[in-house]
């Protein structure tokens, strides 16, 4: 199958989708950056060390993160987490670190251009899902408004 990496800019908008996973049939999932009680109560059994991903060992977070097909995390752990960043997709004759097939963002109207770069360029196709009635991205600093973030 192709590997499919989930995201968005919060940590619930991640949790929203695969919580719905196991009733379309996929049992199995990572979601990584949930681990320090950020993700919902129903996903957390699949972060590493959860009851779904035992792993004691660095290489069994790694054999984890390279074994999951779909990978559930926010833009900001896509851009910062070893497990995605040293993952590999490996298929028929070849082997790619870090990419994944299908990357899809979710309430991408929300997100600015340089938060949806990291998981865009992980990705051989994306899909951004976003209504466009959505509330535009917030940007604290007055610079970076003025500069058009």
């Amino acid at each position: 199958g192709k590997s499919v990496l989930i995201t968005s800019h919060t940590h619930n908008a991640v949790d929203n989708i695969l919580e719905r996973l196991p009733s379309v049939g996929v049992e199995s999932f990572l979601r990584v950056g949930g681990e320090d009680g950020k993700a919902s109560p129903a996903v957390a059994p699949y972060c590493p060390g959860g009851s779904k991903h035992r792993a004691e060992t660095t290489k069994d977070l790694q054999r984890l993160a390279n074994e999951s097909l779909v990978v559930g995390a926010t833009c900001y752990a896509v851009a910062n987490n070893p497990l995605i960043a040293r993952r590999e997709c490996r298929r028929a004759g070849s082997s790619s670190v870090g990419r994944f097939d299908v990357v899809l963002v979710d309430e991408a109207g929300q997100m600015t251009l340089p938060s949806a770069l990291p998981p865009l360029l992980r990705a051989e196709t994306f899909v951004l899902v976003g209504d466009p009635k959505q509330l535009p991205p917030l940007v604290r600093s007055p610079r970076a408004d003025e500069e058009g973030l």
